[in-house]
């Protein structure tokens, strides 16, 4: 890699992670203490700024992408609008399939202020619109290479996302131990990247992973459901997950208990609430929960 594109990297780099750690406002119970991870604070707003920051970088490193080319990636929201922001930041255009659902609204504008441009997939179908033959239809029709977050070649865990997830743990580990780590399920990446590390750190460190009570398609954004109902994605990330997951809780609503933070967005106050349960059943711990994304987002 030329050293100007060395220092286009650094920079980006520079303005990622080292999200601010904030402790809930609210009461919690049993004298433990509930922290949040404002990932929400990265600039293009979650913690997939991490993921793509890394994944272009190996790309061009490794697969032969070069500024110019035509990059392609399939997300239910927020990780667009990272993919989209990077790479155009990066010198690429983006394509983003996304469902066409009312719900996606706003995560639709967003990435299109970051110069995305929408592939869009029916909306009753969710992400199981993604199907390998319209990724593969879109990658001929756009030349695209496609960037996937979820997976690597062959169907196995993308190390690359998990890896720079993993920075998540280690910045919060220099601030503060960790006793218990909450955690949307979604594609498993958000459990596999931090609860790697803090399962290392702390062999007794309790992992919850949450997501929404309904089966099959979730009016809550960003909160798969892992039931095998109406699923065929088989996302490799969530085989780790649920060995390192603890206690899967049900969401029905996400603002349970939750005040102030009100800027945070649906899946983090989702989270605060597991946390506030899990709170209720230990004493003197350490609660994390990431805040993935704002309430701008939905």
């Amino acid at each position: 890699m030329e050293r100007t594109r060395i220092q286009k990297y650094k920079e980006l780099g520079a303005r990622i992670g080292n999200t601010p750690l904030v402790r809930y406002v609210g009461k919690v119970p049993n004298r433990n203490t509930i922290w949040i991870k404002r990932e929400c604070d990265n600039p293009f707003g979650s913690h997939y700024d991490r993921v793509y920051t890394a994944l272009f970088k190996h790309f061009e490193e490794n697969r032969g992408l070069q500024p110019g080319m035509n990059v392609l990636e399939t997300t239910s929201g927020t990780a667009g609008v990272s993919f989209a922001g990077i790479g155009r930041e990066l010198g690429y255009k983006c394509y983003v399939m996304i469902p066409e659902d009312p719900i996606k609204q706003k995560r639709i504008e967003a990435i299109r202020a970051q110069g995305g441009i929408i592939l869009p997939t029916p909306a009753e179908e969710d992400i199981q619109g993604f199907t390998r033959e319209r990724i593969m239809g879109n990658i001929k029709r756009y030349s695209a290479v496609f960037l996937n977050h979820s997976m690597d070649p062959g169907g196995i865990n993308n190390e690359i996302t998990l890896c720079s997830l993993a920075g998540i743990a280690g910045e919060v580990l220099q601030e503060t131990g960790i006793d218990v780590f909450v955690g949307g399920i979604g594609n498993g990446s958000s459990i596999v990247g931090p609860g790697r590390v803090f399962r290392v750190r702390n062999a007794d460190a309790l992992i919850v992973g949450y997501k929404p009570k309904k089966a099959g398609k979730s009016e809550y954004p960003g909160l798969m459901n892992q039931d095998g109902l109406e699923r065929t994605i088989d996302f490799p990330h969530i085989k780790e997950a649920n060995k390192l997951i603890d206690r899967i809780m049900l969401v029905d609503d996400w603002n349970k208990g939750v005040i102030n933070h009100e800027d945070l967005g649906r899946s983090a106050k989702a989270g605060i609430g597991v946390a506030l349960d899990v709170a209720r059943d230990v004493t003197g711990k350490n609660i994390l929960v990431l805040g993935y994304d704002k309430a701008e987002r939905y």
